[in-house]
C-alpha cells in the first residue's frame, strides 16, 4: 500500500490570530460608519425641527401683524396688546385670532399656544418700551435640551 503524503509544503493558512485581527479591524471600521451616519441623521432631524418652530413662530408674527391692521381700524381689544404703559407683556395668538395673556397659572396655555403641530410651545412677549416683539418657539428635543427658536419683530406704527 501507498502512503498518503501528510506535509503540506510551501502552503500556508491565516492563523487564528490573523482572522481576530482583521475581524477587530473590520468592526471598527463599521462602528466608526455606523456612529458618523447616525450623527449626519441627528443633525438632520433637528434641522427639520428648528425649520418647523421658525414657521411656527411666522405664524404667529403673522397673526401679529393681522392684529396691528386691526388697531390701526380702530379695535380696542387688539389695542390692550399695544398698550404703552403696560410694560411688559407675554402672550400667544390662538388660530382664531384670539390673544391669550400668559401667566403662571393659565391653564388655557396648553390648548392655544402649542401651536399647529402642538409639539412647540408659543409666546410672544411685547416690550412696551422699544415697542419690539419676540416670538418665542421652544419644544423637546432629544438631542438638545431647553430648544427653542427667538424671533424678533420691531413694530413702527
Amino acid at each position: 500500500m501507498r502512503r498518503l503524503n501528510t506535509t503540506h509544503t510551501g502552503q500556508r493558512g491565516d492563523t487564528i490570530i490573523e482572522v481576530m485581527l482583521a475581524i477587530a479591524v473590520l468592526s471598527m471600521v463599521l462602528a466608526a460608519s455606523y456612529n458618523i451616519a447616525n450623527r449626519a441623521l441627528m443633525t438632520g432631524r433637528y434641522a427639520q425641527e428648528q425649520t418647523e418652530a421658525v414657521k411656527q413662530a411666522e405664524s404667529q408674527l403673522e397673526k401679529l401683524k393681522y392684529k396691528a391692521s386691526l388697531v390701526k381700524s380702530g379695535d380696542s381689544v387688539a389695542g390692550t396688546i399695544f398698550d404703552t404703559a403696560s410694560g411688559s407683556t407675554t402672550f400667544c395668538i390662538g388660530d382664531d385670532s384670539s390673544l391669550s395673556k400668559i401667566t403662571s397659572t393659565n391653564s388655557s396655555y396648553d390648548s392655544v399656544c402649542k401651536g399647529r403641530s402642538g409639539l412647540y410651545a408659543l409666546d410672544v412677549n411685547y416690550n412696551a418700551t422699544s415697542k419690539t416683539f419676540i416670538v418665542t418657539a421652544s419644544w423637546d428635543s432629544p438631542i438638545v435640551n431647553n430648544a427653542n427658536v427667538k424671533v424678533a419683530y420691531k413694530l413702527y406704527q
